[in-house]
């Protein structure tokens, strides 16, 4: 549902990992951004164990959607 874009994080000023081309969001429909969503674990465990960060583990505003190839952004 999204690679590259030329914008800020939601709720900053600091860019987004999408303006480097270094995320994408999956099933925008059925993985809002505040929630964990439905990922299959197949497709989080692929870009896993390829160094990248699924914002489903991520605690403070979790995106389920989303995965990065930047840890800590």
């Amino acid at each position: 549902d999204g690679a590259y874009a030329w914008r800020s994080k939601k709720g900053g000023a600091q860019l987004s990992t999408h303006c480097w081309g270094i995320a994408m969001d999956f099933n925008a429909e059925t993985n809002p951004f505040g929630a964990v969503g439905d990922m299959a674990p197949e497709i989080v465990h692929v870009f896993r164990t390829r160094g990248w960060e699924w914002g489903g583990d991520w605690l403070a505003r979790p995106d389920g959607m989303h995965v990065q190839a930047a840890h800590g952004y």
